[in-house]
């Protein structure tokens, strides 16, 4: 998981760096404790789960220039096979995307928020009852 303090002092965001990188080395075990540590002294966070799964593949909206999210969101779309997800992490509700996915997919395309708070949408885009390959 990754986690982004929403605690806005200083000290906290301090720690929460020490720590993440302490758990990029040591593991998801560490994550687990460290999230822990975090929620019992009452730090909230914005979580998106990272963790492997079985044919759920991420993608990260945030790291695309935005002239061409559209593109690559319809091409890694494009190439999922039914039973397949996408993870879809963005820093806004992509409402006009969904609706070209829709008209694109129909009945083919599931859509279910995972998280949907400001500035932290997650989305899973579903694929489903295409033949199979």
């Amino acid at each position: 998981m990754v986690h982004i303090p929403a605690d806005s002092t200083t000290k906290a965001r301090q720690t929460a760096r020490s720590a993440a990188s302490l758990i990029q080395i040591r593991g998801l075990a560490r994550i687990a404790a460290y999230v822990d540590d975090l929620l019992q002294r009452g730090i909230n966070t914005m979580s998106i789960d990272a963790l492997p799964e079985a044919n759920v593949h991420t993608f990260d909206a945030r790291g695309v220039a935005r002239r061409f999210r559209h593109s690559a969101i319809f091409a890694a779309i494009g190439v999922l096979r039914s039973g397949e997800t996408m993870r879809f992490i963005n820093d806004h509700d992509p409402i006009p995307l969904i609706a070209q996915l829709n008209e694109r997919l129909g009945e083919n395309l599931t859509v279910t928020y995972r998280q949907r708070d400001p500035g932290a949408i997650v989305i899973d885009f579903g694929i489903v009852g295409l033949p199979i390959e």
